[in-house]
């Protein structure tokens, strides 16, 4: 493990937000997958809404897949209720097709900027989605148009 890489970990471990942001953006610089463990460690256990988004645009922006899990399962996290803008907006640069249900959730029950980022991230799903998937996620969407309110609808009506 070379030196700029301990430092990097050394300073994700911190207690102090400044230093663990700096390592945050020490792993983009790295631009290696071999930091996505740690970020994805933090991630997960971090109740800082800051940092949490920080890691996430790292890893947005490093690109590891590993992420989208890492992720969608803190989507689901009572924890982020209304910090997810962040967390929706750094899946958009991966592949997004394994989590389709969740994201048509967030469309459906999401504020106005996590259904809309969730509605941009479907929307440009190009992977094959599975026939029982697909039919599951438009019954949701049948369904919720409608209990939804005005505007929710034409966004759900769009999907």
């Amino acid at each position: 493990m070379n030196l700029i890489f301990k430092a990097m970990i050394h300073q994700l471990k911190s207690e102090d937000e400044s230093r663990i942001i700096s390592g945050i953006q020490e792993a983009v610089d790295l631009g290696d997958y071999s930091t996505t463990p740690y970020l994805i460690d933090l991630l997960e256990k971090t109740s800082n809404h800051t940092i949490r988004d920080q890691i996430a645009l790292a890893l947005r922006d490093i690109g590891d897949e590993r992420a989208v899990k890492a992720i969608a399962n803190l989507l689901t996290d009572v924890k982020t209720l209304h910090h997810r803008g962040t967390l929706i907006y750094a899946l958009s640069a991966f592949d997004c097709t394994e989590i389709l249900p969740l994201l048509v959730e967030l469309v459906i029950s999401g504020g106005f900027e996590v259904s809309r980022e969730a509605f941009l991230i479907v929307e440009n799903i190009e992977g094959e989605i599975e026939p029982n998937v697909w039919n599951e996620c438009q019954h949701k969407v049948k369904v919720a148009i409608e209990q939804a309110s005005e505007d929710k609808v034409e966004l759900l009506k769009e999907l």
